[in-house]
């Protein structure tokens, strides 16, 4: 995966999924518990759930899930809470990836960002701030105006 280039063949919403069940993963571990309290499941988000959180229709969700899955990034793993579903769970893999993905944006955003003036880069950061808080209070569920 190394040298993983930016705009390779995943889309936006492929990594945004890849990062959203690794903090899924790391928020499990870090907690000591899993998706479901008191349960030694894996920690992961139905397919329902992708399909919210990146505002996509369930299809795309799953067609997306299931190219993951076929490139070692993701895992199925059944839903202690319902028997009928499962849980979609990142892999060392696919954590390494984002890992990768992330390193190669940062790298060519690095130059950009140290080329602005101080204050445009103070503007940028408390940009990115404000973005973050919509980004939380819409994942939340907040109305969008």
């Amino acid at each position: 995966m190394a040298g993983l280039a930016v705009g390779s063949h995943y889309s936006s919403v492929a990594w945004r999924t890849l990062a959203a069940l690794d903090a899924a993963r790391n928020g499990a571990r870090d907690a000591g518990s899993s998706s479901a309290p008191g349960s030694n499941a894996p920690a992961g988000l139905r397919v329902s759930e992708i399909a919210r959180l990146q505002r996509v229709a369930q299809p795309s969700a799953t067609s997306l899930v299931n190219r993951l899955e076929g490139d070692g990034w993701v895992r199925r793993d059944p839903d202690p809470a319902d028997g009928r579903a499962s849980l979609v769970t990142i892999t060392d893999a696919g954590a390494r990836a984002l890992a990768d993905y992330r390193a190669s944006v940062a790298t060519r955003l690095s130059p950009m960002i140290a080329a602005l003036p101080p204050r445009d880069r103070s503007a940028l950061a408390r940009a990115a701030e404000l973005l973050a808080d919509f980004a939380e209070q819409l994942e939340g569920g907040a109305a969008v105006p």
